[in-house]
């Protein structure tokens, strides 16, 4: 069988970096990749990625006319010259783009929702955004959500319909590199003695954006309540302020005075940090399926989320985690002091984890269900 010509597009690049091994197997089975996303501050970073071609094009994620022509136009170009097989989008923007120009090409279009950024939004801004999915659903020859708790939302939302969104397998966009996740590469004692955390710190960390939606707000109070009950607990903040984080003065005023609360910023290798953390948290306001709950998940580490789409997929509560309601600091400062004060609860459930990323999530079995959803989609365009 011939390669199978693939375009991968994102807005950004930081969408794309922590797929790099998953776009790679896929590579290696028989795909001829090329990436589209816009240039910025992350893509050098691409340039690394072992794939067939890529390519910049910007692509901004607010709403402009004229650039969003500008880009559309470019696009359609550099699809009708590359006559790829498949157009394969993420992140909003990019999807209602790739969908626009590739409407007219030979290609399949196809697009994985990874979360409705409108979910947390209202009034007119929520109207635009649910229509433009809509519109989305309607240009794509198929949509994917990675989990099955977001395509049940999205239908009870009224954003498509059964036969045109569909979930590959348990969820997951891009499975987990269990090699790469795993705290037996790490020096633990040398990671806790560089970030100043002691031997018996119980450590609860945040990897993402550090932003209102993300729940950091509900977190910092949480552990501010419990820090004045349990000593030796230090929370960890990985991954970069938003410019736009909307977060309360006594968040950001913590953030920069708490000696327990270590911000580590945007970083390459999360999975150092995770390597000495003893219990995950993400009390996020909205999510396609929590892909970071994964990786810790990998990382023997139980976890503690909001039980909303997505989350409730990537946690088992009572197994693998705790689920908390979205907004309430104090079910999720109790929910903390649960793991916090059980240690045998934290290993049990972080085996657990580790088990089931092992045998429903790894990053082989993902990348090969997505690359037979592939050559299926082929085969149904050519009638076989």
């Amino acid at each position: 069988m011939d390669k199978i010509r693939i375009c991968r597009i994102a807005t950004v690049p930081f969408a794309l970096l922590s797929y790099r091994k998953h776009i790679e197997k896929l590579q290696e089975y028989g795909c001829d990749i090329t990436i589209v996303t816009s240039v910025d501050e992350n893509f050098e970073t691409l340039k690394s990625f072992k794939v067939s071609n890529i390519k910049g094009i910007s692509i901004i994620r607010d709403i402009s006319p004229l650039r969003d022509l500008i880009t559309l136009i470019k696009l359609f170009i550099f699809f009708r010259k590359n006559k790829f097989d498949i157009i394969h989008s993420n992140t909003p923007k990019a999807g209602l783009l790739a969908a626009l120009a590739g409407y007219f090409t030979n290609s399949l279009v196809i697009h994985t929702f990874t979360g409705q950024r409108w979910q947390t939004l209202s009034g007119p801004a929520k109207f635009v955004l649910k229509s433009l999915d809509r519109l989305v659903i309607l240009l794509n020859h198929t949509c994917y959500t990675d989990s099955w708790s977001q395509k049940d939302f999205l239908l009870s939302q009224g954003i498509g319909s059964e036969d045109r969104i569909k979930c590959i397998h348990k969820g997951g966009f891009a499975g987990v590199d269990i090699e790469r996740f795993s705290k037996a590469r790490f020096d633990l004692p040398l990671i806790k003695e560089q970030n100043n955390i002691s031997s018996d710190d119980v450590v609860i960390t945040f990897v993402g954006r550090i932003t209102r939606d993300k729940g950091i707000n509900e977190l910092i109070t949480a552990f501010l309540q419990l820090e004045q009950e349990i000593p030796n607990i230090k929370l960890l903040l990985v991954g970069p302020l938003e410019k736009e984080h909307k977060l309360e003065s006594q968040s950001m005023n913590a953030i920069s005075t708490n000696k327990n609360i270590l911000t580590i910023g945007y970083t390459i290798e999360p999975e150092m940090y995770l390597a000495v953390s003893d219990i995950f948290c993400l009390p996020s306001h909205r999510e396609g399926f929590g892909t970071v709950i994964l990786e810790s998940a990998a990382m023997e580490i139980p976890s503690v989320g909001t039980n909303i789409s997505g989350l409730c997929d990537a946690i088992i509560p009572e197994k693998t985690g705790l689920l908390v309601t979205k907004g309430n600091y104090q079910e999720l400062a109790h929910a903390l002091k649960t793991l916090i004060t059980n240690p045998k609860l934290r290993e049990s459930m972080g085996i657990e984890a580790r088990n089931r990323i092992e045998l429903d999530f790894n990053l082989n079995l993902i990348a090969n269900k997505n690359y037979e959803e592939y050559i299926q989609l082929l085969k149904n365009k050519k009638g076989l």
